[in-house]
């Protein structure tokens, strides 16, 4: 049958309506990150550097290697780097801007505000010159983006609770013997 037909179906565009998505990619630079992914992503690897590092850390105080903890220190530095600064240009493309702004990270008062700015900044909606958008956010990501602060604090806080008296314990005991 032919186009002209009358008796041939209507045809209509499917797609019509549904904006195009794709699967994030976790170290590639040419994807676009949104707000709450680009949270998750730096804790969950802030939290990872965090514990290799401290691995490294108590191995090297074993071995009393200085040697060792100031490569320890020199990870965790190009870690963050190297983190923060694939995190932040696939943010900086969420926002339709270039990557090359996460320079402005080196400045020490920018850096603040560009934090801030990539962190609340709404993503342009659709595709945009960096692509389409990544495919909505899964449960699991909600979780650790709330998770891992809480998880965080409560350390934190336990830690305190038991390093204050000790330290208040310890002034006690040398004050006793000066």
């Amino acid at each position: 049958m032919s186009a002209q037909s009358p008796y041939v179906s209507p045809m209509s565009d499917v797609q019509h309506g549904l904006e195009s998505t794709e699967s994030p990619k976790f170290f590639s630079l040419s994807q676009r990150l949104g707000r709450l992914r680009y949270f998750s992503y730096s804790m969950a690897m802030f939290v990872l550097l965090l514990l290799v590092v401290l691995l490294l850390l108590m191995i090297a105080s074993v071995s009393q290697s200085i040697g060792l903890m100031a490569f320890t220190g020199f990870i965790y530095v190009v870690g963050a780097v190297f983190v923060g600064a694939i995190c932040g240009v696939r943010r900086l493309h969420d926002l339709d801007k270039p990557g090359w702004l996460m320079l402005l990270m080196l400045i020490p008062v920018i850096n603040f505000f560009l934090g801030l700015y990539l962190l609340f900044a709404p993503g342009t909606q659709g595709e945009n010159s960096y692509g389409p958008r990544l495919h909505a956010n899964p449960g699991w990501l909600w979780v650790l983006a709330v998770g891992i602060p809480v998880a965080l604090t409560i350390i934190i806080g336990i830690l305190s609770a038991i390093a204050v008296p000790a330290y208040q314990e310890y002034l006690m005991r040398a004050g006793a013997l000066g």
